[in-house]
């Protein structure tokens, strides 16, 4: 279902996220320990760079947490699950107009998307068991 591809490709792009930044803090430490005349500049805003990245790494990993959510409730046929990815799916949207990180109607519409796709799964699944 569409549900199910939107609980992967979430769940993949979070694990990439967090592998990249993790990558980003080990070779802000390797300049660290390795000053250059070129990134002389850089090292001056090295904590400024660490703490962005350990900040991107846990919003990934929560991210990573919902769509694990999304997955064991479709699988596992568990509606309750779906509504915890939806309101999660609500305010991270939410937050991401607000702090202006959502710069493009493209993005916005897409996460929209998803958000439709798997509260039409959850209603059919409530309507399933209903029945």
């Amino acid at each position: 279902t569409g549900a199910k591809f939107i609980g992967w490709l979430c769940f993949i792009l979070s694990f990439t996220g967090v592998f990249v930044f993790y990558l980003s803090m080990t070779l802000l430490d390797y300049i660290e320990k390795h000053p250059t005349p070129q990134n002389m500049e850089l090292i001056e805003d090295l904590p400024t760079y660490t703490m962005a990245c350990m900040i991107l790494i846990g919003f990934h990993m929560i991210d990573m947490i919902f769509s694990a959510l999304l997955l064991l409730g479709v699988y596992k046929e568990k509606s309750e699950l779906l509504v915890c990815w939806l309101i999660y799916g609500i305010i991270d949207l939410a937050v991401a107009i607000n702090v202006g990180y959502l710069r493009s109607f493209i993005f916005f519409a897409v996460d929209l998307y998803f958000l439709l796709v798997v509260y039409s799964y959850y209603k059919e699944m409530t309507c399933a068991e209903e029945s």
